[in-house]
């Protein structure tokens, strides 16, 4: 009832979470986890997905850092059910998909969540997620290749790589290979010097 409401007042909502008090209280309790329900909902129209994804993106990578300690903690406390349900959207459709890679690129690359980022980049079966994005050939999808990409190099770059991590990058290193190539050469985007630098540090594995 509240988050509904709320919603209907998205900037009252987004200024709200700013304040430390507001952003602990809605992440230890049950309204943190219907943002992720409402975002899956089929019935969702976009203009919502976006609020709700800039409401997220304002609560969880805020500078201020007061609010990136209690997201930090939070995180930790929650680590399984939140990235279980974050999961869930990396496997969702086109929109909430790209837009869930570009947050948990933000999200990993806080350094008060670098212990989480280690556990997240662990784990085979997130970067096998991060894989099949990448993957994609479909023109249209350079979008989700392009923010794919900027969690993929946490991967690439984790000087302590775990055995299975390294298994499943060489397993599929050679389409890898290609869809770097690709992704360089067709999607119109420019990487800089990440790509390249990405695509040596796999061909040395």
């Amino acid at each position: 009832m509240f988050l509904g409401a709320a919603l209907s007042h998205g900037r009252i909502l987004m200024e709200a979470v700013k304040h430390k008090t507001v952003l602990f209280f809605i992440l230890n309790s049950s309204l943190v986890w219907r943002i992720f329900e409402i975002i899956q909902n089929k019935g969702t129209v976009y203009t919502t997905q976006q609020q709700l994804f800039e409401i997220f993106r304002v609560m969880l990578t805020r500078e201020s850092t007061g609010n990136k300690k209690v997201v930090a903690r939070f995180l930790k406390k929650k680590y399984t059910q939140f990235f279980h349900k974050f999961n869930e959207l990396l496997n969702s459709s086109y929109v909430v998909k790209r837009q869930s890679f570009k947050l948990l690129s933000e999200i990993l690359q806080e350094t008060l969540n670098f212990k989480v980022m280690l556990k997240y980049i662990g784990i085979p079966g997130n970067l096998q997620i991060c894989i099949n994005s990448m993957l994609q050939k479909d023109p249209k999808a350079k979008g989700i290749r392009f923010e794919a990409f900027h969690v993929f190099k946490f991967y690439v770059a984790n000087p302590n790589k775990p055995p299975k991590i390294v298994d499943l990058l060489l397993k599929n290193r050679d389409p890898l290979l290609e869809a770097l190539d690709h992704m360089a050469t067709n999607d119109g985007i420019d990487y800089g010097k990440e790509l390249p630098l990405l695509r040596r540090k796999l061909m040395k594995l």
